[in-house]
């Protein structure tokens, strides 16, 4: 019995679930008990790793700001971002921002 429950437990933790980031709307595949972590660690928001990675960034370079205001700031961005759409010519634009990428 106690084995059982042991397998049980392990399998709960092990189920996985694409979950959507609040911010980007990047579609990831994560543990069960990892998306709650993540959910717990931002006010109930799931933020993919790269938002992460930003809002932290932004929470730790600008000290006047708590880790609620660097979230809220992310999510404007990507909001702002995401109404903006394409430019007009992808792919150029793309060609373009690679090569001052590695100019740098």
């Amino acid at each position: 019995i106690i084995l059982s429950c042991v397998m049980n437990k392990i399998s709960v933790q092990n189920d996985v679930e694409f979950v959507r980031c609040d911010c980007c709307g990047l579609s990831e595949e994560c543990t069960l008990s990892y998306i709650e972590a993540i959910r717990q660690r931002y006010g109930g928001k799931w933020i993919c790793g790269l938002c992460e990675e930003a809002v932290k960034y932004e929470a730790n370079h600008k000290q006047l700001i708590s880790l609620d205001e660097a979230i809220a700031r992310h999510l404007s961005f990507c909001t702002k971002i995401q109404k903006s759409g394409p430019p007009e010519n992808a792919t150029l634009h793309l060609i373009r921002a690679m090569s001052r990428v590695l100019r740098r």
